[in-house]
């Protein structure tokens, strides 16, 4: 992958001598996705940001950086960050089954399971709509099913909106029935914590061949298997064959790049300014000055070469 990130020329309030900081996405290092190489970058000074350690301690930074910045040279100049990196992908397809599911251990704690203002609220209408999805269902395994179906079902796909102008993603999937794939993700996480499943975010890009997009899914927790993906944007396959037809619920193709473990989270080093993304952590974020440069003063371009991996 090769990322460019280009600042206009001409930024207000920007002189010669400014300080540009530059975070840009960089791929956690987790189960499916392995042998990350940072390949080059420009300017070559940089910091990597730790990757996602999945223990008591959640060590690392669960949206991953590669940090970089610059002294502008000539403000009627553009500014360009760029990085290259590869990495190595594959599918995740445990074999499930609901007879197979036990309940949480005893002391698992609260970890993915409380409510996280403003995105993750057990409002009347959300516990409403969990009751309509799993009914007297007591099957962790089931429950989640249930109400993966209930999002991919209910909730059509649309473009969105910035998120940062959505007040609350879980209200606006239930009140509008419609949202992109971070919308129905986050509807999906908070259906799960308030059935007593715990869930959780994970997004990035999907990277299929000719057909890159930014994209957001979730992941949610049922013993003995642990975190099982679930991409409700992409729903249920028309096949005969449940092994098809229920392939992204439980399972995960290998075109992904996994940044976010979690949303809304710090980046590091730490930004002084607001974010232009409060939530995904994707595009990359600037500032200048302490100043943060929103979606409007950059230009990004991301080139994803996928090459197959020699098997047998």
């Amino acid at each position: 992958m090769r990322y460019k990130l280009t600042v206009h020329p001409n930024r207000p309030s920007v002189k010669t001598g400014s300080i540009v900081r530059c975070w840009l996405p960089f791929p956690q290092q987790y189960r499916q996705q392995k042998e990350i190489r940072l390949i080059r970058t420009r300017p070559t000074e940089h910091i990597i940001a730790p990757t996602f350690v999945d223990d008591i301690m959640g060590r690392g930074m669960p949206q991953r950086t590669v940090y970089l910045e610059r002294r502008v040279d000539d403000p009627t100049r553009p500014i360009v960050f760029e990085e290259e990196f590869e990495y190595i992908s594959s599918a995740y397809y445990p074999h499930i089954r609901d007879a197979d599911a036990r309940p949480l251990p005893a002391d698992y704690g609260a970890a993915y399971l409380t409510e996280r203002p403003p995105h993750i609220l057990f409002t009347p209408q959300l516990r409403k709509a969990v009751h309509q999805a799993i009914g007297r269902e007591i099957n962790p395994l089931a429950k989640a099913r249930k109400i993966f179906n209930f999002v991919a079902h209910n909730i059509r796909y649309c473009s969105e909106q910035e998120y940062s102008v959505i007040p609350s993603f879980t209200t606006k999937a239930l009140t509008t029935r419609k949202g992109d794939c971070g919308i129905q993700s986050m509807l999906f996480i908070t259906m799960c914590r308030a059935a007593g499943i715990p869930a959780r975010w994970q997004s990035g890009y999907s990277t299929r061949p000719h057909a890159w997009d930014l994209h957001d899914w979730a992941e949610f927790y049922v013993e003995p298997w642990g975190w099982l993906p679930a991409d409700v944007s992409y729903g249920f396959m028309e096949s005969d064959d449940p092994r098809i037809r229920e392939f992204y619920f439980g399972h995960l193709d290998s075109y992904r790049l996994i940044i976010n473990m979690d949303y809304g989270s710090p980046l590091q080093p730490a930004k002084k300014s607001l974010r232009s993304e409060p939530a995904d952590f994707q595009r990359g974020e600037v500032e200048i000055d302490g100043r943060n440069l929103y979606f409007d003063e950059w230009d990004w371009d991301l080139k994803v070469h996928v090459e197959p991996v020699p098997t047998g």
